[in-house]
């Protein structure tokens, strides 16, 4: 989507190596290359859910260098009413800072099943530390089939409304702050 700043990134390559993923590796991962006394900068983005939040203020007790920067994904609007199951049902909800994992930045498109309504997020459980619950939405892997599809269809990712939301993400990691 950003052509002119690829070269700026590189991502974790969880398939190849078995890195785990999650917050707890995630933040486990930044007290290790800084025990390593790696050099580059480093983003750690943690999603907009509940675990991503409780990460996020882990890794803020870490003692890290400057040049390594802890970023939650953005408030998303799109996500203040959205689908969600729980135990007392189906209801639309705001699931900023609970269920805004990396998915729900994916698109109309991506996150449209296949019978035409919204891929709703599921309601793990209740996580004590922050005192709100954790949830993620069903069929990750589909959403993140229909986001690349979509992607390779599209015209033009940098305008096309339908990547709103991505390109949130990234002004979120070009607007870190280095000083």
């Amino acid at each position: 989507m950003r052509p002119e700043i690829a070269h700026m990134f590189s991502y974790m390559d969880h398939e190849t190596f078995k890195v785990p993923g999650g917050t707890p590796a995630l933040v486990a991962l930044a007290r290790s290359l800084a025990g390593a006394k790696i050099s580059n900068r480093i983003i750690f983005l943690f999603d907009n859910d509940t675990a991503g939040h409780e990460g996020h203020q882990q890794f803020q007790k870490v003692n890290c260098p400057k040049h390594y920067r802890g970023v939650v994904l953005p408030y998303l609007k799109s996500a203040e009413a959205y689908p969600t199951i729980g135990p007392t049902g189906d209801a639309p909800a705001n699931v900023n800072g609970r269920a805004c994992g990396i998915e729900l930045y994916c698109g109309p498109k991506a996150l449209t099943s296949e019978s035409g309504s919204l891929c709703p997020v599921q309601w793990k459980g209740y996580m004590d530390g922050m005192k709100r619950y954790q949830g993620e939405p069903l069929n990750k892997d589909g959403i993140k089939e229909r986001f690349l599809l979509a992607l390779k269809q599209s015209s033009n990712p940098r305008t096309d409304p339908e990547f709103e939301d991505m390109r949130l993400v990234l002004k979120t990691l070009t607007e870190v702050q280095w000083n």
